[in-house]
């Protein structure tokens, strides 16, 4: 990609892995925060800035992983 960020992903017969590398030339902001390696800004819900829940098994609170869903 021009901006310097990678998407480099692995398919196997059951799952598939994806590695996202961005460029810190770019600001970023997102479910996984602002890239800046601050676990604190991660998995944060868009609008309220509120810290998403996970359950046992990881799997992030549906409310939280939707306010990031691009609106059309």
């Amino acid at each position: 990609m021009p901006s310097g960020n990678k998407i480099l992903g692995h398919v196997q017969s059951q799952y598939m892995n994806l590695n996202i590398y961005i460029s810190s030339k770019i600001f970023t902001e997102g479910l996984c925060g602002s890239y800046d390696q601050d676990t604190r800004n991660d998995l944060l819900h868009r609008f309220s800035g509120t810290p998403g829940t996970l359950d046992p098994y990881s799997v992030l609170d549906v409310d939280t992983a939707a306010s990031w869903r691009s609106v059309a």
